[in-house]
């Protein structure tokens, strides 16, 4: 779902969350990436209430390149970190 550019899967135009474009990109706002993820994952990710899931995105920079971290968190649990 992160990594999935929209129209990729057969059927399912909207599916994924584009990432990729936000490669190198320090002008979106984090806020933005966290709502569209978090949708994707209401939309696309049955959780039957007994999960809930949020997500924290933040920017890095380095001296020649940049980057952002994509933290998934259950029920307020780190549960995996993505290097986009």
């Amino acid at each position: 779902l992160l990594f999935t550019r929209k129209g990729e899967v057969l059927m399912m135009p909207d599916f994924g969350c584009d990432l990729h474009s936000y490669l190198f990109d320090t002008i979106w706002d984090k806020t933005v990436i966290k709502n569209l993820i978090e949708s994707q994952i209401n939309a696309y990710i049955y959780l039957d209430g007994k999960y809930n899931v949020s997500v924290e995105v933040e920017f890095i920079k380095w001296e020649f390149n940049v980057g952002m971290i994509v933290d998934l968190m259950i029920n307020n649990t780190k549960v995996s970190s993505y290097l986009v």
